[in-house]
Parts: structure tokens; C-alpha cells; sequence
């Protein structure tokens, strides 16, 4: 019996292979993007990641995913990818708000791309966030937008809560 500890690296890397082949198969316009991303797998981080040129994933998250948990997440990433947020928001891991509204962008385009516009995309049990607080799909907007309107959400759940207005779903 394995430690859940233990994590086999050539396993990991065959898993992967097999979710690069899948995507390349039946999505040829990120399989292009995908043909030149190299994976490294890094501890330091919670889930993946990427520099443009790299997906870094931690191994032990990659270990749980399911075969289409693992293409989602590729998936997401390349649309990051493609949408070029790396570029255009080098500061976006830090700037919770941004990364939420790239997310948001990112996650509504990825259900399209999929042919499933109106159905939630779940990873780990959790629904990935594609609509912004007014209900919008994020793939009619700008990231901006977006951002913008969670900027305003944030604010006036701050002023809800000061004024003490605070109610359970603030935090949905």
C-alpha cells in the first residue's frame, strides 16, 4: 500500500501525456498552444500555474484530479494562455480581485469552447467561478469590466459590513 504521501513523478507525466493528447485531439486550436508548453511539477505551489512558456503543477494536486479535471485545468490555463493575462497581468497572482476577474474571463470562454455555454464546470466539487456579481457571462466581457465590477461588489460588502449589514452570503 502507497503513503498518500508518496507521489510517482512517471505516473503523473504519463497522466499528462495522455490529457496533452486528449486536448490536442479534440481541441486542435489549444492543442497548437499546447505543442510548445513544457510541465514542471513544483511543490511550492497549491494548484498550477503558468509563465507562458510553462505549466507548473503541483504533483500532489494533479495526483486527485480525474482524467477530466486534469483537462479542465489544462484547458483553463491555455485560455490564460491564449488570452495572453500573463503578459497583460504579470501582477495578477498577487491582486486577488484581478486573478478572480481573469478567472471569471477565462472560465465562462472555457464552457463555450466546450460547447457547454449554460452548464457549470465543476473541478474537485467546486463550480468554476464564469459569472460576474451582476450575473453576466465573463466571456462578454473585458477583464476590466469585470474587475471593475468586483471592485464595486467588494467595496460594498465592506461598507454592508461596517455598517453592520453583514449577511452569510457575502462570502459566496
Amino acid at each position: 500500500e502507497m503513503d498518500s504521501s508518496t507521489i510517482d513523478l512517471k505516473l503523473l507525466s504519463k497522466k499528462i501525456y495522455f490529457s496533452r493528447i486528449r486536448i490536442m485531439d479534440s481541441h486542435s486550436f489549444f492543442g497548437v498552444i499546447l505543442h510548445d508548453l513544457k510541465f514542471v511539477f513544483n511543490t511550492s505551489i497549491d494548484t498550477f500555474t503558468t509563465n507562458g512558456n510553462t505549466i507548473f503543477f503541483n504533483p500532489y494536486y494533479l495526483r486527485d484530479l480525474s482524467e477530466y479535471e486534469l483537462d479542465i485545468c489544462i484547458l483553463h490555463i491555455l485560455i490564460h494562455i491564449s488570452l495572453k493575462h500573463h503578459l497583460r497581468y504579470p501582477n495578477k497572482l498577487r491582486d486577488q480581485l484581478l486573478h478572480r476577474a481573469c478567472d471569471i474571463v477565462v472560465n465562462s470562454n472555457l464552457m463555450s469552447s466546450l460547447g457547454k455555454p449554460n452548464q457549470e464546470i465543476r473541478v474537485e466539487g467546486k463550480v468554476l467561478p464564469h459569472l460576474t456579481p451582476s450575473g453576466r457571462e465573463g466571456i462578454a466581457l473585458t477583464v476590466e469590466e469585470v474587475y471593475s465590477e468586483l471592485q464595486k461588489t467588494a467595496q460594498k460588502s465592506k461598507q454592508d459590513s461596517l455598517a453592520g449589514n453583514d449577511s452569510l452570503d457575502d462570502d459566496v
